[in-house]
This record gives structure tokens, sequence and C-alpha cells, in this order.
């Protein structure tokens, strides 16, 4: 194996978007429970034992969350050993961390709802620059190891992702000008965004297979 570094810290990468994936998804089921109107009456209805279950999803949801930070910046420092572009999305994804951390106080204090957005388009932005980090750097990597089939899968990818991110922008953008298709618009958006994550995770997982090969 010649790049050993991008092999661990990438695979580590890969295994906290795994963990961030299903974190969210049992927080947001959560969040979304809360949201009924009939919540309040299925733990009257089902009891203690119910809110119990909801608060064990809650902590095992924040532990991946956590976790998936940790993993994916331990991943993107060992990565960097063998590229210094990797230093980009580990540097941006602490500065993250620290002012999500410094936010969540102010927001605590002050309950101003458009700080946390702020941050949530944040952490967007960083996860795509370290989407194309991570494939720029692949296919460079790919390069010196004559890995044709992979550097087209590469261009294939980063296109796909980049072509998504310009019309759920768009398509986001527009959700906010018009209040007739606001929701069609928006649901949209998400979609295209699940779609570019999805092609990424499957990218990744070609990534660290041809490394490992090599």
């Amino acid at each position: 194996m010649t790049y050993k570094n991008a092999y661990r810290g990438i695979e580590k990468i890969h295994i906290a978007e795994i963990m961030l994936i299903i974190g969210t998804f049992l927080l947001s089921l959560v969040q979304a429970l809360f949201s009924t109107k009939d919540f309040e009456k299925i733990i009257n209805e089902i009891g203690m034992s119910f809110g119990v279950i909801i608060l064990i999803v809650i902590v095992i949801g924040m532990i991946l969350t956590i976790a998936a930070d940790i993993y994916n910046i331990w991943g993107l420092k060992i990565a960097s050993l063998d590229d210094r572009m990797f230093y980009i999305p580990f540097f941006l994804s602490i500065l993250i961390i620290i002012a999500d951390t410094v936010m969540g106080i102010i927001l605590m204090i002050t309950d101003r709802e458009s700080i946390n957005l702020i941050i949530d388009r944040l952490e967007e932005i960083v996860e795509l620059v370290q989407m194309v980090v991570v494939i720029v750097v692949s296919s460079k990597l790919a390069k010196t190891l004559n890995g044709t089939s992979h550097i087209k899968k590469s261009k294939v990818v980063l296109w796909i992702i980049i072509a998504n991110v310009v019309f759920s922008f768009g398509l986001g953008a527009s959700s906010l000008l018009t209040d007739a298709h606001n929701k069609v618009l928006y649901g949209i958006s998400e979609a295209l965004e699940i779609i570019s994550f999805i092609v990424y995770l499957i990218y990744v997982d070609m990534t660290i297979k041809f490394l490992k090969k090599n």
C-alpha cells in the first residue's frame, strides 16, 4: 500500500460520515416527535417507559454526532500526512466546532434562531469543501498509481456533487422568495443534498478499496 495514511484517514472519515447519518437521523426523529401535538398524549398513554426510550435515543444520537466530529478530524489529520490539502477541511472542521459551541451558548442566552441557521449553513459549506478535497486528492493520488478508472469516477462524482449543490442552492433560494411552492422547492432541494451525500459515500467507499489494493 503506497498511501497508508490517506487510506487510514479516509477510512475514518467514512466511518465518521456513517455515524453522523445515524446520529442525525435519531435526533431528527425525536425532534419530529416533539413537533407533533399528540406527542404529550402518546407519553401519557404509553407511560414513562416511552419517555426513557426517547431519552436513550437522544443520548445515543448525541454521542454518535460528537464521535463523528472527533473521528472526522482524526481522519483528516492522518490523511494530511500524505497530502497537505487535507489540512483545509481539518482546520475548517475545528473552527466550526468552536463556532458551534460558542453560538450554542449565545443561542441559549439570546434565543435567536437566526444564529442556529447561520451555523447550519456554515456546516454545509465545510462539508462541501471536505467532499471536494477528498475527491480531488483521491484523484491526484490515483494519478500517481495509474488508476485511470478511479480518476474518471472522481470527475463524474465531482460534477454530480457540484451540479446538485448549484441546483439545491437555487431551489433553496427560490423557496424563500415564493410562498405557493415553498415546501415543494425546499423538499426538492433537500432531496438533491441527500443524493449528493449518498453518491459521495459510495465514492469514498470505492476510494478506500482502491487505496487498499494499491
